[in-house]
């Protein structure tokens, strides 16, 4: 493993907001009125509030991204799942994460293009302008070998964050011609600490989480055990670069870190001051995982059009965040 770092600025914040704060303090009671006096009441409400990701507006910049692209649909659990496609060659996937949108990686598209390859980027089932309202790691993973079986063996994998867990289990299942590789943006280590974390977050006893993670385990028919990231990595040699913010404060440093040392051949690319997401637009992580995925071949400097589109994106997402100040 071979690690560099870049410098950066601040990071994000989550219930910023007193209507957030207040929503969560009722479910807070809720949950502890609840689950002292019908524990089995509580678990199902947890489990289905665990499963219930919250949608996220798409700013300006991700807009422009997904008109340029042609939309298509990816089937899926007998229903539909919209993706988007950019550029031709050999295929690059986008795997978004938690509460995210394929397009949130859309600075990917570019450079990517631009260096020769096709680019897709999906949303998950309850997540962007997909259909439902509950989701999950596994159905995040469901989703991406759909992908998969409809479009081909990806030349590459790039995921963030709960993406990254969910492209991992399925390298594990799916038997595929060519070893692709892989960029992971900020993975997270274990599933149970999803569990954990939410526990603390709306107030649930442990009694409770674990019952909930049981009701989880019982849907899928798959054990959270199989999705812990350590032992997914021992044996995998995919190539691997894993990217991760030392200011990240929704998946510490220290679980990409652990996970580059365990895969086989891996790299990590270290950065400070973007957090959790604006690493996913960071220039530098973008010339890495551009090296990465074209073996050296192509950069983020080495193509003026590409340059030139990634510059005015992201004026027009500055644009759109000076008018709502």
């Amino acid at each position: 493993m071979t690690a560099t770092t870049t410098a950066r600025n601040s990071t994000t914040v989550r219930f910023d907001s007193l209507a957030q704060r207040v929503a969560l303090e009722g479910v807070r009671l809720g949950f502890r009125a609840l689950s002292a006096t019908a524990p089995s009441l509580a678990t199902i409400a947890a489990e289905s509030l665990f499963r219930r990701p919250r949608r996220h507006r798409r700013p300006a910049w991700e807009r422009a991204i997904v008109e340029l692209g042609a939309r298509s649909s990816v089937a899926h659990a007998g229903a539909t799942l919209p993706a988007w496609s950019f550029g031709d060659g050999p295929l690059v996937v986008l795997v978004h994460g938690w509460e995210g949108r394929g397009s949130q990686l859309g600075a990917h598209v570019a450079p990517l293009v631009a260096a020769g390859y096709r680019v897709l980027f999906f949303d998950a089932p309850g997540h962007g302008d997909a259909e439902g309202d509950r989701s999950s790691v596994i159905e995040i993973a469901q989703a991406l070998r759909s992908v998969i079986d409809q479009f081909g063996a990806p030349h590459a994998i790039i995921a963030h964050s709960v993406g990254c867990v969910a492209s991992t289990f399925v390298l594990g299942r799916a038997a595929l011609p060519v070893a692709p590789k892989l960029v992971f943006y900020a993975p997270p280590l274990s599933p149970r600490r999803f569990t954990e974390h939410f526990a603390r977050v709306v107030g649930v006893p442990e009694d409770v989480r674990a019952s909930m993670a049981r009701r989880v385990e019982a849907r899928y028919g798959i054990a959270l055990s199989e999705l812990e990231m350590l032992s997914a990595a021992r044996g995998r040699s995919e190539p691997l670069l894993v990217v991760h913010d030392q200011h990240d404060s929704d998946v510490p440093l220290a679980s990409g870190q652990a996970l580059a040392r365990e895969w086989t051949g891996a790299r990590l690319h270290a950065t400070a001051g973007l957090g959790h997401r604006r690493i996913l637009r960071d220039r530098r992580s973008l010339d890495a995982a551009l090296r990465h995925v074209t073996d050296g071949r192509a950069t983020i400097e080495s193509n003026s059009e590409e340059k030139a589109l990634f510059r005015e994106l992201f004026e027009r997402e500055q644009r759109s965040v000076d008018q709502r100040k």
